[in-house]
């Protein structure tokens, strides 16, 4: 089933919901008590229903937003790391604080196999390697 059907089909099911609530609300009215103040909105037939539904069609829309500017990195949020640590501790072996990840060819990392420039075998990055070496830890 494509998106766009997929889709419609959950846009007429959700409308058949409503539907059939407001039907039902008329048929089988609730809060019968003859002594009870009826509030306005108990007047409206499906009200409960139209506003659970209205809610969540505005608060999906307004989570994910929120969830893109709170939550989401950037795409190179890990690598804006690495440079960041690279400038605090200093380059590692065979790199310059302008690239990092790209050993000069003449003092490249012991252990790096050629065509990975700032991988060595084991696949950690120079930093990496480095701040192990420096008692960092792995974490």
């Amino acid at each position: 089933m494509s998106a766009s059907r997929a889709r419609k089909v959950f846009v007429v099911a959700a409308l058949v919901v409503v539907a059939v609530t407001a039907v039902l609300t008329l048929v089988f009215p609730y809060g019968s008590d003859p002594g009870a103040k009826v509030v306005w909105y108990k007047r409206v037939p499906a009200f409960a229903a139209m506003l659970g539904f209205f809610g969540c069609v505005i608060m999906v829309p307004a989570v994910k937003t929120l969830a893109k500017k709170v939550l989401q990195r950037p795409d190179d949020y890990y690598s804006a790391m690495e440079r960041r640590l690279a400038e605090l501790t200093g380059p590692a072996p065979g790199t310059s604080l302008a690239d990092p990840s790209a050993p000069s060819e003449a003092e490249s990392p012991a252990g790096e196999e050629p065509g990975e420039p700032g991988k060595a075998a084991g696949g950690a990055s120079a930093v990496h390697q480095t701040r192990v070496a420096k008692g960092g830890g792995h974490g």
